[in-house]
């Protein structure tokens, strides 16, 4: 499913979106826990995906990285979390919720592979709006 979000935002104009996964390869010297926080740390956005499905947690571990880490002070609305949704109940732990609510991290409720779709389209649109001037100033 990942995979097929990332060719998706590839294909809407994004050609860098990687998952972690991806990165193993170029960083081939760095742990598993390295690599997820070396990408939150280095990538323009960073959408994290709760699913029912899905392995939840590493996404857990990056919110805590996100949320408490002095590096990702910052960086921390270069974040958005999707979280899927069934009834009323969402998929993220109430103490990831709590860590996203507190760090200024976004958000957003899934149903479906189609609406994460639409929303990852969306978020990547409205971060490379956000981050226009530093991104148009990169060789």
């Amino acid at each position: 499913m990942l995979e097929t979000q990332r060719d998706s935002l590839r294909s809407a104009g994004y050609p860098l979106t990687r998952l972690v996964s991806d990165y193993a390869e170029l960083w081939e010297d760095a742990t598993p826990l390295e690599i997820r926080e070396r990408c939150l740390e280095t990538s323009d956005a960073n959408f994290l995906i709760f699913t029912k499905n899905g392995k939840n947690l590493g996404v857990t571990h990056e919110i805590a990285y996100a949320s408490m880490s002095d590096s990702m002070a910052y960086r921390a609305h270069h974040c958005v979390v999707f979280d899927e949704v069934f009834g009323s109940r969402g998929t993220a732990s109430a103490l990831s919720v709590e860590s996203i609510k507190n760090s200024g991290i976004i958000r957003r409720e899934l149903c479906g592979e189609d609406d994460l779709r639409q929303g990852l389209a969306s978020h990547a649109y409205l971060q490379a709006r956000m981050q226009y001037d530093t991104l148009q100033r990169r060789p």
